[in-house]
């Protein structure tokens, strides 16, 4: 439902902004946040993607995770659309190897991508 819908999405959204205390707290972390807005033009869909990156993880490891808030009516009443949680690791200074989840509006795992990336 949509009571539902809204409660987990503003868990997810206090999960997220808890991990970002967590992690500025913690020494030798680097942690970074971003927010975007966007407006489909042809569809007058409104998106509200909010972002978080990790680094300074033991292993090199990298952590990157974003939420993608949708209003189809072009107001303010965004619903959670998806969320990707990234692990990332830099084998070289141009190779990097990653894991990529998606997740949707329950979430609930839709696709996982494993990979390598080359860096010219």
């Amino acid at each position: 439902t949509d009571t539902e819908g809204n409660i987990m999405t503003k868990s997810i959204i206090a999960a997220m902004f808890a991990l970002s205390a967590t992690a500025v707290s913690a020494e030798g972390l680097d942690f970074g946040t971003s927010i975007a807005l966007e407006h489909e033009a042809k569809g007058e869909i409104n998106n509200f993607v909010l972002g978080n990156s990790l680094t300074g993880l033991p292993l090199g490891l990298e952590v990157s995770t974003s939420i993608n808030l949708h209003d189809e009516d072009a107001g303010a009443d965004f619903t959670l659309e998806d969320a990707e949680f990234d692990v990332s690791k830099s084998i070289t200074d141009s190779v990097t190897a990653y894991v990529n989840t998606d997740l949707n509006q329950n979430v609930e795992r839709t696709e996982t991508t494993v990979g390598i990336r080359l860096d010219f």
